[in-house]
């Protein structure tokens, strides 16, 4: 399987590229397999990344798409318990990054995402939404700064997933200010909980993600062998 032939297939750029890098030989041969592809989609990249970055943007509706205030000395032990965990992964993956460690890096990109859908199945927005619309935007204010920040981290890996993200979040990207994003955050996580201010107004969301579903694998064995 060459790059012209996968260009021709109609999988994203990004679906490829985080394929590869988690496949990527470090100690040992790899073997593509089309199956192992969709799986990574559908079973990583889809109801990981995909569904936290769909259901946090588009929950953001019921605030006219803007970005909710928040009042940090409202917030609770389990905010800070998440944003701790998100502050050690963080830290974690510059550490890997550091030392070349690239696979490691992108797994800890899709881990901190796994924290986000367990933190946001805790404290179950549409739920709280119906009673405390204002608590309901602290924990939005909180889930849309992380997804800003798996933007900043997976930028390395799929940068194309990244440009559709901030397409969506209404930000504009430049690559030094992204490198010193990513240094200010590792030096300062308070700053996390500025990455994308209050107030600010998202564009209509669209997945980032789609299913790969066995009758296209089908065809690819069929057509690529």
């Amino acid at each position: 399987m060459f790059g012209d032939s996968a260009s021709t297939t109609g999988i994203p750029s990004e679906v490829w590229r985080y394929y590869l890098l988690v496949n990527r030989p470090e100690i040992s041969d790899t073997k593509f397999q089309w199956h192992d592809l969709a799986a990574k989609n559908n079973d990583e990249l889809l109801k990981n990344l995909g569904n936290l970055t769909n259901r946090v943007l588009t929950f953001l509706k019921k605030f006219n798409n803007e970005v909710p205030k928040v009042d940090r000395t409202k917030l609770q032990d389990f905010d800070f318990k998440f944003l701790k965990k998100v502050r050690e992964l963080t830290q974690e993956y510059h550490k890997k990054l550091e030392y070349v460690k690239i696979k490691d890096g992108l797994k800890i990109v899709m881990e901190i995402s796994g924290e986000g859908n367990l933190y946001m199945q805790e404290v179950e927005p549409w739920v709280v939404f119906k009673t405390d619309p204002t608590t309901c935007g602290y924990y939005m204010n909180i889930l849309v700064n992380v997804i800003r920040l798996l933007g900043c981290l997976a930028e390395p890996y799929m940068p194309s997933f990244s440009a559709k993200l901030y397409e969506i979040l209404n930000i504009k990207y430049d690559d030094k200010n992204s490198l010193l994003l990513k240094e200010t955050i590792n030096n300062n996580f308070e700053f996390i909980l500025t990455l994308v201010e209050e107030g600010h107004k998202i564009n209509d969301p669209l997945p980032l993600f789609k299913e790969i579903p066995d009758e296209s694998i089908k065809e690819f064995k069929s057509k690529f062998g």
